[in-house]
């Protein structure tokens, strides 16, 4: 016998769904932890809350004994028995009940012993998963046109260089850029010093095993990028193929380009671009992993404060002991400036007095303030042309044929001092040197 079908009335309603709506407040009841008596009370959530009151009032009763004691029983619950092992409980509050509660966090006060590259981040591991988000849905942009490019692992970039027909003849290029506006020589040093030694400076191409012009100036530059190696493709090369994409990436911290010599057709090598790399210099990154983004590792932190926050400044009156002498005369202590005719600096300084007219010969105290204000900070982007200061004994005609920038006597301590963090050595002299003409700042 068929089952008679059940008819179900229109016109009455289904029960409405109970509300899901989130929480506006945290509500405690009846906590009576230590000397809480029996309270209830509800704080708001989304907003910074103080809790104030006399010595044994009660608040870290409040906020640590309960709050965080309960927010951490119930984070507990969701763990298996093993890694209960290894997690320091708390007691478990004498409270009715809580409300809105979400994840806690507990951060210990310390007065002794502070790290500077501790923070709320590092201590509770906040830190690792917002370098991982980072990594993974980050957007890759070109340092030098902001247009999207390409992020991709060293198999990945492999596979498409041995896709080339065989025979094709490839650059391998790592993109550089100066440190802190200074001079190129520190820049060439340290290409020397990776095992290159060809320099594409705006599309010429430089030998730095060539002497180069010690005046060159990194703002007349505006892009360089370093020949690591050259292959001939061929089943025969993939292993020193792959580590030469891995050296180029060391080099171009990250970021690499590929350069098609001959061996294809330009319709070809279009092709090859347009699916290789960035639009414009055909860049594509390398294996971007959360190590990227760590302040802790010295090859991703800050190159101007090291990954602690703080930075050096230098403080003009630490620079000039004796007002009453002249910049001739040694009014700047010793390592800070010390004018001599025949080196660079002093064609510099020369040709500032000459600019802004001014003596050599005047006390530092008789100087006007815009001088001094120039002698210090330089002049920005403005450009001189090298005059030859009439005491210099040694002949430097190339530097007399083109214009220069005075960046200024403090500019020029910051540039070193930069200099010397990147390079990550211990100096005891250096460090006292820099102590008594710079003063320590938030980096901001």
């Amino acid at each position: 016998m068929a089952r008679k079908p059940t008819v179900r009335n229109p016109a009455k309603k289904a029960a409405p769904a109970p509300s899901r709506e989130r929480r506006s407040t945290v509500a405690i009841h009846g906590a009576r932890v230590h000397n809480l008596k029996n309270i209830s009370l509800e704080i708001p959530r989304d907003q910074l809350v103080v809790v104030t009151g006399l010595s044994g009032s009660g608040k870290s009763s409040l906020a640590f004994d309960t709050l965080y004691a309960e927010g951490q029983r119930r984070y507990m619950e969701s763990l298996s028995t093993y890694a209960k092992r290894f997690i320091a409980q708390v007691e478990k509050p004498d409270v009715d009940f809580v409300h809105g509660l979400s994840p806690v966090i507990s951060i210990e006060q310390k007065t002794v012993g502070s790290n500077p590259r501790s923070t709320v981040g590092t201590l509770t591991d906040i830190s690792g998963y917002l370098n991982l988000l980072f990594a993974t849905i980050g957007d890759a942009v070109c340092p030098r046109t902001q247009e999207p490019t390409p992020a991709v692992t060293t198999g990945r970039i492999l596979e498409s260089l041995l896709a080339l027909p065989k025979g094709t003849t490839i650059e391998l290029l790592a993109p550089v850029f100066p440190y802190y506006d200074e001079e190129l020589d520190v820049l060439f040093t340290d290409i020397r010093k990776q095992g290159c030694r060809r320099v594409h400076i705006d599309g010429q191409l430089t030998d730095l095993a060539d002497e180069i012009d010690e005046g060159l100036d990194a703002e007349l530059v505006g892009n360089m990028d370093v020949i690591v190696d050259r292959f001939v493709i061929g089943p025969e090369v993939d292993k020193q193929l792959k580590a030469g994409i891995q050296h180029t990436l060391i080099v171009g911290d990250g970021l690499m380009a590929v350069r098609i010599i001959d061996g294809v057709s330009k319709a070809a090598a279009k092709r090859f671009y347009k699916d290789f790399g960035s639009r414009t210099h055909r860049f594509v990154y390398g294996d971007i992993s959360p190590e990227f983004f760590m302040f802790n590792n010295p090859e991703s932190a800050c190159r101007t404060c090291g990954g602690i926050g703080m930075d050096k400044k230098t403080h003009p009156d630490l620079l000039v002991p004796d007002p009453k002498r002249s910049l001739r005369g040694g009014c700047f202590i010793r390592e800070a400036f010390s004018y001599k005719p025949d080196n660079w600096m002093g064609h510099l300084v020369y040709t500032l007095s000459k600019r802004m007219k001014f003596s050599l010969d005047t006390p530092w105290q008789d100087l006007k303030k815009e001088v001094q204000e120039a002698i210090l900070f330089g002049l920005g982007d403005e450009r001189i042309q090298l005059v030859k200061p009439p005491d210099a004994k040694q002949r430097k005609d190339r530097w007399l044929k083109r214009k220069a920038l005075w960046r200024g006597v403090c500019n020029n301590i910051e540039r070193h001092y930069r200099w010397y963090q990147q390079r990550d050595v211990a100096n005891t002299g250096m460090e006292r040197w820099l102590n008594s003409v710079m003063v320590e700042q938030r980096d901001g």
